[in-house]
């Protein structure tokens, strides 16, 4: 039960961060999509191979989403109290955290990828963190919400 808590956790955070990049992409009118740009790193990886991305890179973005979900939920929120912080506080810092790691991952991949996509990386990182916040606010603040019905 815990496990498909988590992954529902995971699948609303990356919707909501996704959302959240959408609006920022369109916006700023760069592409900063994760799935699109996901999708547009296989295709260009594929050397000319026939088949679209796009769901591959759908597929990979939620799943990423539910890797960090699950890490949090089963591995790291049993084994560190966390009760006596803000839900809300907690949730921006894990997802912060997380932005982290995301820049890296994207850095790397980008770094090794043989065509990356030409975009403003720079910026592109500084969203990352922004979106992951919002992936944590969705993640993880619902369930300190959650928990602080329960004590009441």
């Amino acid at each position: 039960m815990q496990f498909l808590k988590s992954l529902r956790a995971g699948a609303s955070g990356t919707t909501f961060m996704t959302l959240y990049s959408y609006g920022y992409s369109r916006f700023r009118n760069k592409q900063f999509r994760e799935p699109v740009l996901l999708a547009d790193l296989i295709r260009r990886g594929s050397q000319g191979k026939s088949g679209s991305g796009t769901w591959k890179g759908w597929l990979a973005h939620y799943t990423v989403g539910a890797v960090f979900s699950l890490t949090y939920h089963q591995l790291i929120k049993p084994k560190v109290n966390l009760q006596h912080l803000n839900p809300e506080a907690k949730a921006l810092a894990f997802g912060g955290l997380y932005g982290l790691l995301g820049v890296a991952g994207w850095k790397a991949t980008f770094e090794l990828h043989p065509a990356p996509p030409e975009i403003s990386y720079k910026e592109f990182y500084a969203h990352l963190v922004l979106a992951h916040m919002v992936f944590g606010y969705f993640a993880f603040g619902m369930d300190g919400k959650n928990e602080q019905k329960k004590g009441s």
